[in-house]
């Protein structure tokens, strides 16, 4: 059951990153490529914590 809701946290928080890359971008004016890296950075994060 544990690994289901870890999955759903994974899940969510990819897809919470994928919507924050155009905020991101729009505040920083950096390359879009930087948010989709800082985005993998916090999810590979919480997963490795989460296991």
């Amino acid at each position: 059951m544990q690994e289901k809701k870890d999955g759903r946290i994974i899940l969510f928080a990819g897809v919470g990153f994928l919507v924050f890359v155009p905020i991101f971008k729009t505040l920083t004016h950096l390359p879009p490529f930087y948010g989709d890296v800082a985005g993998i950075m916090i999810d590979v994060g919480d997963y490795q914590l989460s296991s």
